[in-house]
């Protein structure tokens, strides 16, 4: 019985260890979310108005 219990300990133990390999390969990259500067829309309307001066 000891040799059923171990059999599932162990197979718990991998599953647990791929699944934080898993989790620590998946980490969050702000930088792949966020955008940077002005878009491809805003760039190509600025490009065709003529720009107001503010006062």
């Amino acid at each position: 019985m000891a040799t059923g219990k171990s059999a599932t300990l162990s197979d718990l133990r991998k599953r647990l260890e791929r699944w934080l390999r898993q989790i620590g390969r998946k980490r969050y990259q702000p930088e792949k979310h966020y955008m940077r500067g002005p878009g491809p829309a805003t760039l190509q309307r600025e490009a065709t108005e003529p720009r107001q001066r503010e006062l």
